[in-house]
C-alpha cells in the first residue's frame, strides 16, 4: 500500500510504477473504478495500491497487507494513524512495517506529526490511569453510586412490541 499527500504525487508516483502490478484510485474515479481498482488488488490481482489517505484511510480492513509506504504527509496525525490501522487491525498475522519518506524540507511535518503521535500515546495513558483510579475508587467503595431513577416511562414502537 502506497499512500501519496497530492496529485503531484499520485502523478510522480504512477510515472514510476510503470510496470502494471499497481492500481492507482483517486478521488475523481468513479465508484465503481474505485471499488472494482481496490477488489484487484486485496485480491491479490496486482501488488500494489497507489491512493491518498484521505480517500482509503478509513473504515477498511486489509490485514492482507503488512507492507506501507507514505510519501508525502499532510500535517494530520489522524489521517497518517487511521491510513496505518486499514492494515494493523484484528486478525492482521504479520508485523506490519511503515515507511515514510520525505524531502527534507518536509522534515517539519514529519516533525509535528511524531509529536503528535507522542501526544496521543500520552493522552492514551493518560485516559487508562483515570479510568483505572474511578473503577478502583468504585470497587473500594469511595465513590457513591446513584441509584438509576427514570423519569418517563420508555414508550417501544410497535414493531418492536411483542406478538401474541
Amino acid at each position: 500500500m502506497i499512500w501519496c499527500d497530492t496529485d503531484y504525487e499520485q502523478d510522480a508516483l504512477e510515472a514510476i510504477l510503470n510496470d502494471g502490478d499497481f492500481v492507482s484510485i483517486r478521488g475523481s474515479d468513479s465508484e465503481f473504478a474505485k471499488q472494482t481498482r481496490e477488489e484487484s488488488w486485496r485480491f491479490g490481482e496486482v501488488r500494489i495500491l497507489l491512493s491518498k489517505a484521505e480517500i482509503f484511510g478509513h473504515g477498511l480492513n486489509w490485514q492482507h497487507c503488512h507492507q506501507t509506504i507514505f510519501v508525502g504527509l499532510s500535517y494530520s496525525f489522524e489521517r497518517f494513524y487511521q491510513a496505518i490501522r486499514r492494515l494493523w487491525r484484528f486478525g492482521q498475522q504479520s508485523p506490519v512495517y511503515v515507511h515514510v519518506v520525505n524531502a527534507p524540507a518536509e522534515q517539519v511535518v514529519w516533525r509535528t506529526v511524531k509529536r503528535k503521535e507522542q501526544e496521543h500515546r500520552l493522552m492514551k495513558r493518560s485516559m487508562s490511569g483515570a479510568m483505572l483510579a474511578a473503577q478502583m475508587e468504585r470497587v473500594r467503595g469511595k465513590t457513591r453510586v446513584e441509584s438509576y431513577r427514570p423519569e418517563s416511562q420508555i414508550v417501544l414502537p410497535d414493531f418492536l412490541k411483542a406478538r401474541a
